[in-house]
């Protein structure tokens, strides 16, 4: 590279406009000072458009293809009967746009947009095919990236375009150089641009499950997504019987006993789900005298608190693997169905015996315990129970 460069400085009568691109630019690197009169507009204002396609672009540019991709979608009966081109176009920005380097002026990734075009059907194609996940899975192996470097809302003041190596390898700037975070806004108030990051759209977040899980790819992301959605909602309108549904479907689309123990694989599961339908959980906190599995405060100011235990139950015969099986037998389903409920009192207990929840206690919100309780590969159970108010107290001196 650096005699690539070199060769770009000594072109003294070198005219007109040179734009050199890639991915990531690293600080204090000895190939750089080869040619160091560059200007970087990766963060300037008035090219935030010229990597993608703006919206008004979008609208011009793709009218046919837009129909012909909704009634493919409609045929398959992945979109209803009654969908029309709004609605497509609204899944369309969920799943590609929202790239910008400003804060202001959204982009739609054009890689994505064109495969979505060609095969009429909705996929994480840059993550399979043009993004760097490689890369990305090699830093999830080292421990330096979790679910937990793309909560939303984070803040960065430090330089987003440069990789500082001698410093230790940050992984936020590699994240967004590489495009798997994009600037969310920027404030200037202070003098100083603060840059808030967030994960662009939905088809990073569905590249980004099976590399955290260590897993192959999702064939089918947006049913996944769907099926994720589904279980939020769910869970908002304590509907148990959705949530099992919602989680059983999403199940399915895993292998089996990819990760051991079997509890910890289907917690994960459940984790990368809340990830996809874009919800922050917190996970393995320390409350009380243990830690529980999972928390959640549902949207609104007085949105209601649930506090999460899951548990496994192993069936003394697999439904899920032998063809032969009795899948339609009602004795052995009952009688599965009555150890998972052993389980789900086993979690309640765990999670009154530990005190998991008193530190909710007074906050003038509803609190529910959530038992989960998965047997086979799609068997779920879930049973919700809500705490009785409480009052904090504080103790007296005498």
């Amino acid at each position: 590279m650096r005699l690539f460069y070199l060769v770009l400085k000594d072109k003294e009568k070198l005219r007109g406009f040179t734009f050199i691109t890639g991915v990531t630019k690293f600080a204090q690197a000895s190939i750089l000072s080869a040619l160091n009169n560059l200007v970087d507009i990766t963060l300037d204002e008035q090219y935030a458009s010229i990597c993608g396609f703006t919206e008004a672009e979008f609208n011009s540019l793709f009218p046919e293809y837009m129909e012909a991709m909704l009634e493919s979608l409609k045929a398959d009966g992945a979109m209803p009967p009654e969908a029309t081109e709004t609605n497509l176009k609204k899944s369309i920005k969920d799943w590609y746009d929202c790239y910008t380097w400003d804060g202001q002026t959204k982009i739609f990734n054009p890689w994505s947009i064109l495969f979505a075009f060609k095969k009429n059907l909705f996929g994480d194609y840059w993550t399979q095919m043009g993004g760097v996940a490689s890369f990305l899975a090699g830093l999830i192996k080292t421990n330096l990236i979790d679910s937990a470097t793309f909560k939303s809302d984070q803040s960065i003041t430090k330089s987003l375009n440069a990789i500082e190596l001698r410093k230790g390898l940050d992984p936020i700037p590699v994240l967004f150089q590489s495009g798997y975070l994009t600037v969310d806004r920027v404030e200037k108030s202070s003098g100083t641009a603060i840059f808030f990051l967030k994960i662009p759209n939905l088809e990073v977040r569905a590249g980004l499950i099976p590399l955290l899980l260590s897993l192959k790819p999702i064939q089918d992301p947006l049913r996944v997504w769907r099926n994720a959605c589904s279980m939020l909602s769910s869970l908002i309108q304590l509907d148990a019987e959705g949530f099992e549904n919602a989680f059983g479907s999403f199940l399915a689309e895993f292998p089996y006993s990819v990760h051991e123990p079997p509890e910890a694989y289907y917690h994960s599961l459940f984790q990368a789900a809340m990830f996809l339908a874009d919800v922050n959980i917190k996970t393995e906190v320390s409350a009380g005298d243990g830690r529980y599995d999972a928390s959640y405060q549902a949207p609104g100011k007085n949105g209601p608190y649930f506090v999460f235990e899951f548990k496994y139950c192993p069936a003394s015969y697999d439904i899920f693997q032998d063809s032969q099986a009795t899948v339609n037998d009602s004795k052995n389903k009952l009688e599965l169905l009555k150890k998972m409920k052993v389980k789900a009192k086993e979690a309640f207990k765990q999670i009154d015996a530990k005190n998991y929840v008193k530190k909710f206690w007074g906050d003038g919100h509803d609190l529910y315990n959530v038992a989960v309780v998965v047997s086979g590969r799609t068997e779920v159970l879930v049973e919700f129970i809500k705490e009785a108010p409480k009052v904090k107290t504080v103790g007296k001196r005498r």
